[in-house]
């Protein structure tokens, strides 16, 4: 019997000694895996981080190529406007010389350059030079819409003539002065020296007490006609040009 006691409580020791020991690495190895599994959540951590500011430098570098793309997009707008400007210059400038060299229509009522050069004199030659280029963008613009005036008289072509008209450096004559007359296609025209095309919205009073007002015909050129009243030019215009169309618009 002390026999089979001792044996009994020897097999106990050695299982509690072997749980002990199992326990012991059961411990270790929960440690180890903390171990791993904090390194691992410090690893995604920092991936995380990383990708964020990844995904913020990618963001920021595509507002960038947004901003740049619309910037070009604006620079090549601009650039096609400046070219088309410059175009429209260099053909209304070749077309105003051709016509500077052309004969003046005889039915002109005033010579500007037999008048004494007084300021007046000046400033009503100086006018019906800017009409005259005034009529020359009106046949470009023609001439590029089938034969066609604008509907109103407004647009690059009249900003570049307002800014080129020899006739500015001095004045400053704005298109908007004048009210379009002739409404409808210049293939229709038959005598483009005895059409209007535009004319001076208000007649200007000379020193003298007569009224004047500068005409824009179809072929490119301009007429003063005076008037003794103001109100007196449908008159004249009747008088000088009796096969007008008259179409005024409002």
């Amino acid at each position: 019997m002390p026999r089979l006691k001792t044996v009994a409580t020897t097999a106990a020791l050695l299982a509690f000694a072997a749980g002990v020991v199992w326990q012991q690495l059961r411990i270790k190895r929960l440690m180890a895996e903390a171990a791993v599994l904090h390194e691992q959540g410090v690893q995604a951590s920092a991936v995380r981080e990383k990708n964020e500011r990844l995904a913020g430098q990618l963001k920021a570098a595509l507002g960038r190529e947004e901003a740049e793309r619309s910037e070009l997009l604006r620079l090549r707008g601009q650039f096609a406007r400046l070219r088309q400007a410059e175009l429209e210059n260099t053909r209304l400038i070749a077309e105003r010389d051709r016509l500077a060299k052309a004969p003046r229509p005889a039915a002109a009522e005033t010579q500007e350059a037999d008048e004494p050069q007084t300021p007046e004199a000046k400033l009503r030659r100086a006018k019906g030079f800017f009409a005259r280029d005034l009529g020359l963008a009106l046949r470009f613009i023609a001439q590029a819409n089938d034969g066609n005036l604008p509907a109103e008289l407004r647009g690059p072509v009249f900003d570049v003539l307002e800014a080129i008209a020899p006739s500015n450096q001095e004045f400053n004559f704005r298109v908007k002065d004048f009210e379009l007359v002739y409404d409808g296609s210049l293939r229709e025209v038959k005598n483009v020296s005895e059409t209007i095309l535009a004319r001076e919205k208000e007649p200007m009073q000379l020193a003298d007490g007569r009224w004047v007002r500068v005409y824009v015909l179809a072929d490119g050129s301009s007429q003063h006609i005076g008037a003794a009243t103001k109100d007196g030019f449908a008159a004249r215009e009747q008088e000088f040009w009796p096969g007008q169309r008259r179409i005024v618009r409002p």
